[in-house]
């Protein structure tokens, strides 16, 4: 079987998008295609290189069935490169070097190509500097910059109208491809096609790294390319575990137990002058222990409350990025003054449920008061949360029972607390899925090339904004729907809470942020 054994997060992911698919069609469908990627002798430059590493990144944790062919001799060896890393990700994976059977193709260099099955689509992928390419007409080719940004993007829009060509006839609207796209990320704009000066890496100071999860990892992804110093500070408290790979890029099949903070070490290794510090926490615990000085962070978390403790710890300088549903976003948030900052965007409108409510009602305990009396089961998982109760089997069985689950969705948080299956299980996204009676439980996974996305584009606007490469500044927040065509402008303002709420309009929060930065 060519399908990773993590397959079952694919389908988690993909049934979002693909509303009313089941399991069995999902691999049905699949099984139908080989996916192919070329690479000719133009793609051996840096910006060739990490389109093609970035492809595969994507396209190997979902299809089983690919094909990485050299178009030109030259090719041959970074074709067996990548081919290498496929069998990395996914080592049950069906791989061959020829076309002959492939249904639809990328194609990363200056190559046009032609495809034996008539049916066949070419999805040409490129880059020059700060532009991302995607045409279905001709080869765009690759800069001669050591840029990775433009051809990042490019590879997670061309696996994306991939998505959206395999699974036409399963999507909710007429499937519309990206016939011919190029994407300025200095302006944000399909119509102004700014490249900017010859890209160069610059020294970025003391940043921090909030989250190295699936969209984390497409942060990584981006640096470990990017030639940029300083010192990263990676905060994250958990492990790899096998709901991860399905989207975390970085990430091959072996890294499942590892620490994610300890794996951006080793990931970021060859990076010349850039120093990483990993941190096991959480951002609060972290916080607590430093100086609470923090010039720049990227923001990559799973929940509004986590979000909202980044903010109150008032960083100078942040940018966040977010996966839902079929779109991702980044936001940005330069000062706590000006537009709205962080916190202002994940306000809890009118009366919101309290903890112990939300994580009842979401594993199906009764939450119905038993008047006078509080409900026997949401005092159940009011004690569990309060005391830190481990979860023991029988627990999860009941949970298993209550949502449809299978109980192996649950077996990872044995003898860990409620707090962490509800945190990490439900807003992390890792027991999302298929029930067994093909109902999706509540929670969001999305797709790998959404996360490396959302994490490219938070890294992009770390490096612009330290470079000072806008000519003008652009809306706060970039959305980008990644089931349609590409808008020609995916920015908006966003402004601060309409009713004094957050801490940005406080004035000891904001006598506080001038005290420590000036």
């Amino acid at each position: 079987m060519a399908f990773a054994d993590y397959f079952q997060r694919n389908a988690m992911a993909a049934t979002q998008l693909l509303k009313g698919m089941d399991f069995d069609g999902m691999k049905a469908v699949l099984e139908r295609h080989r996916i192919g990627l070329v690479v000719d002798a133009s793609a051996n430059s840096a910006e060739g290189r990490a389109a093609a590493d970035l492809t595969v990144r994507l396209i190997a944790r979902f299809y089983p069935n690919i094909s990485i062919h050299a178009a030109e001799a030259d090719a041959t060896a970074h074709a067996a490169e990548l081919a290498k890393l496929a069998k990395a990700i996914n080592p049950k994976i069906s791989l061959s070097n020829t076309l002959g059977s492939v249904t639809h193709c990328l194609v990363v260099g200056k190559t046009p190509v032609t495809l034996k099955q008539k049916t066949g689509r070419l999805i040409y992928m490129g880059s020059d500097n700060w532009l991302a390419k995607v045409s279905l007409k001709k080869p765009v080719g690759s800069g001669s910059t050591r840029n990775p940004f433009g051809a990042g993007v490019a590879a997670c829009l061309a696996a994306a109208n991939l998505f959206r060509l395999v699974f036409a006839a399963q999507l909710d609207t007429t499937c519309v491809l990206d016939e011919d796209l190029t994407l300025s990320l200095l302006t944000l704009n399909r119509k102004a096609k700014t490249r900017g000066r010859a890209y160069r890496g610059s020294d970025l100071g003391r940043m921090f790294l909030v989250g190295a999860g699936a969209i984390g990892n497409g942060v990584l992804w981006a640096v470990a390319r990017a030639e940029v110093t300083g010192e990263l500070i990676v905060v994250d408290p958990q492990q790899i575990d096998l709901g991860n790979p399905q989207r975390y890029v970085m990430t091959v099949r072996k890294d499942v137990g590892s620490t994610k903070a300890d794996l951006a070490v080793a990931w970021l290794a060859g990076s010349k002058g850039l120093k990483v510090t990993p941190e096991q926490k959480s951002w609060d615990d972290f916080a607590r222990g430093t100086d609470w000085l923090f010039p720049r962070v990227l923001v990559a978390l799973d929940t509004a409350e986590a979000r909202i403790a980044v903010q109150a710890s008032l960083p100078k300088w942040i940018v966040n990025a977010w996966t839902r549903e079929a779109a991702i976003g980044v936001s940005r948030h330069p000062t706590l003054a000006g537009g709205g900052c962080l916190a202002c965007q994940y306000l809890p409108a009118g009366k919101a449920p309290s903890l112990d409510v939300m994580v009842a009602s979401t594993f199906g305990f009764a939450i119905e008061p038993q008047t006078p009396i509080v409900h026997p089961e949401l005092m159940e998982i009011r004690q569990r949360l309060d005391r830190n109760v481990p979860c023991e089997l029988a627990f999860l069985e009941r949970v298993a029972v209550k949502k449809n689950l299978p109980i192996e969705c649950l077996l990872p948080f044995e003898g860990r607390t409620l707090r962490d299956l509800y945190t990490e299980g439900v807003c992390g996204g890792q027991i999302l899925g298929i029930t067994a009676d093909n109902q999706e439980t509540l929670a969001e996974v999305p797709m790998a090339f959404q996360s490396a996305l959302a994490g490219i584009l938070l890294t992009a606007e770390l490096v612009i904004d330290s470079q000072g490469l806008r000519a003008e500044p652009v809306l706060d927040e970039t959305r980008i729907n990644l089931m349609k065509p590409l808008l020609n402008n995916v920015c908006s303002p966003s402004g601060k809470d309409l009713e004094g709420r957050c801490i940005c309009q406080d004035p000891d929060f904001q006598a506080c942020y001038e005290e420590k930065y000036g």
